[in-house]
């Protein structure tokens, strides 16, 4: 990275733990019972300006100035400090898949990729741009930093050149930067088929940016299956009797879900994407029967972890971005998802007061599970080619703002909330 764009990065570096610790601070203040503005969603259509408070940012400004020594009471951990450099590293060694005869000629094996097409992200979403040609090695593979998957984890083995296609192995149970679709475990998203029917209209127009395009993409689908996992999540809460702030909360963060699909399918059209929208998604072994134990596990490590992770990653883009409509879309998707990651703290927390040691225990699991390892070999600045402008990180990058965010919101957030 040059040296004329180093005060921009580290800028919008700092911008991003503010809010990763205005968020922290707002949370602790619920679990802690502390009369806080509710959080609402965002008002619809991307119309925040880039150079106004975000709601979330105005709420929490109003809590924190009667509310410091609370936080300072519940935990002396909400204080700690990470290193952007922070990246994730694999709890096991993944070996690289063969793909079977009868998919080899159309589509690569699980965690491999197609020779010199782009290898941002794992699914079936439909073909995406190649990166500039010097970027590929003699086989036509990507470096592992350059490479993630579609819970936007960076690859940290590979690449390995097997039966045609590139491979890389991925953190094993690392989190997920959004809510996700898990079903055993596994991301589940839809396909994508032509049409606009979940597109909206943007009023700017942008310069054709192939790779943003393709990364705005995966987003929407990943958006589109958060929709399904918001609307288990209600079933869930039924199923356990909570009480109707909570359900109304979860039917309200499915709507916010919606508007994120929305608002991601239009700007990778705007940057130059085929209009498409999402196809079908499989829901047939989607079990809406479920125990307390997967139930409070699953919202720790989709709500308390991703959306907290995606809130915090959401905004590193907006700091970043200088595309007007990414930043009002970053925007929006920012201040939702700092919202959806308090429900699930609320809710675990209820469970935890409703069911005691079970869902206490089921809780640590799920922070457990999740906790990524880190490592000090990797560089979080951004990658040449990657467009930050359009509200875009490179993967490397992206890894260092989910370890600062682990270390700065989740982490001591979860200490204060199974401390009890």
């Amino acid at each position: 990275m040059s040296g004329r764009l180093k005060p921009s990065y580290y800028r919008s570096v700092q911008t991003t733990r503010v809010f990763a610790d205005s968020l922290r601070h707002r949370i602790l203040l619920v679990l802690c019972g502390a009369a806080v503005p509710a959080c609402s969603p965002a008002a619809e259509g991307p119309t925040t300006a880039p150079d106004e408070p975000s709601p979330h940012e105005r709420t929490t400004a109003t809590s924190t100035a009667d509310a410091t020594t609370t936080e300072a009471s519940a935990t002396s951990a909400a204080t700690a400090e990470a290193s952007p450099s922070q990246s994730m590293t694999p709890t096991t060694s993944v070996s690289p898949p063969e793909p079977s005869p009868a998919t080899a000629e159309r589509l690569p094996p699980p965690n491999c990729f197609t020779p010199r097409g782009s290898m941002r992200s794992i699914g079936t979403g439909g073909p995406a741009p190649a990166p500039p040609p010097s970027a590929f090695d003699k086989n036509g593979c990507l470096p592992k930093s350059e490479v993630s998957n579609g819970c936007c984890n960076s690859a940290v083995t590979g690449p390995v050149f097997s039966q045609g296609f590139c491979c890389y192995s991925f953190p094993k149970n690392a989190p997920c930067c959004g809510r996700p679709l898990s079903v055993g475990g596994e991301a589940r998203m839809a396909d994508v088929v032509p049409g606009s029917a979940w597109s909206m209209e943007l009023d700017v127009s942008a310069a054709p940016d192939a790779l943003a395009a393709a990364e705005w993409l995966e987003d929407a689908r990943m958006e589109h299956a958060s929709i399904a996992s918001f609307s288990r999540f209600t079933l869930d809460l039924l199923a356990l009797g909570a009480p109707p702030d909570l359900v109304h909360a979860s039917g309200e963060a499915m709507l916010d879900e919606v508007r994120h699909a929305k608002l991601c399918f239009a700007l990778a059209e705007r940057f130059g994407g085929a209009p498409v929208e999402p196809g079908p998604l499989a829901m047939g072994d989607v079990s809406a029967k479920r125990s307390l134990a997967t139930i409070v596990r699953d919202a720790v490590v989709e709500g308390c972890i991703g959306e907290t992770l995606a809130a915090v990653v959401a905004a590193a883009q907006h700091a970043a971005s200088t595309d007007a409509a990414a930043q009002a879309a970053l925007s929006v998707i920012r201040d939702d998802e700092s919202c959806h990651a308090e429900l699930a703290f609320r809710f675990v927390r209820w469970a935890i007061e409703r069911f005691g040691d079970p869902a206490r225990e089921a809780a640590a699991e799920g922070f457990a599970l999740a906790r990524p390892i880190r490592g000090d070999d990797e560089s979080a600045s951004p990658s040449a080619g990657v467009t930050r402008a359009a509200g875009r990180l490179s993967a490397e990058e992206r890894s260092g703002v989910i370890a600062d965010a682990w270390t700065r919101v989740v982490e001591p957030l979860a200490d204060h909330l199974l401390a009890g």
